[in-house]
C-alpha cells in the first residue's frame, strides 16, 4: 500500500511541476512579447551582432533605416550592410565593444539610398 501512495505522490507533483512549468513558460513568453514590442517601437538603430560582426537581430528601425527585413538581415556582415567606407569607421568601436569595454560614440552612417 505504501508503494501506491509514494506512486500517488509522485503522479501528483509531477503534475504540480508541470502546471508550474507551464505556468512560467506563459510569463516567459509574454515577457518576451513584451520585450520585442518596446524594442521595436523605439525610434533608435538598435541591432545585436555576433562576435564575427554578423547580425544576429536588429529593430524595425534599423531595418528600415537599411530597407531589409529580419530574414534578409540575419548571417549578413555588418560590413555589408553598412558599406565599407562606414564599416571602416566603426569596426574600431564594435570590437572594444565585444572586448566589453565602456565608451560614447557618434558618427554618421549613410542609409541604403547613399545618402
Amino acid at each position: 500500500m505504501s508503494n501506491e501512495k509514494s506512486t500517488e505522490a509522485l503522479l501528483a507533483e509531477i503534475a504540480d511541476l508541470k502546471q508550474q512549468l507551464e505556468a512560467k513558460n506563459a510569463v516567459n513568453t509574454q515577457y518576451d512579447s513584451l520585450r520585442s514590442e518596446i524594442i521595436d517601437s523605439v525610434p533608435v538603430l538598435l541591432a545585436f551582432v555576433d562576435t564575427d560582426l554578423r547580425y544576429v537581430f536588429a529593430n524595425r528601425t534599423y531595418q528600415s533605416w537599411f530597407s531589409l527585413d529580419q530574414k534578409k538581415l540575419v548571417g549578413r556582415s555588418v560590413e555589408d550592410v553598412v558599406g565599407p567606407e562606414a564599416f571602416a569607421n566603426i569596426k574600431p568601436q564594435m570590437l572594444n565593444a565585444l572586448k566589453g569595454k565602456s565608451f560614447t560614440f557618434e558618427t554618421q552612417v549613410p542609409i541604403a539610398d547613399g545618402s
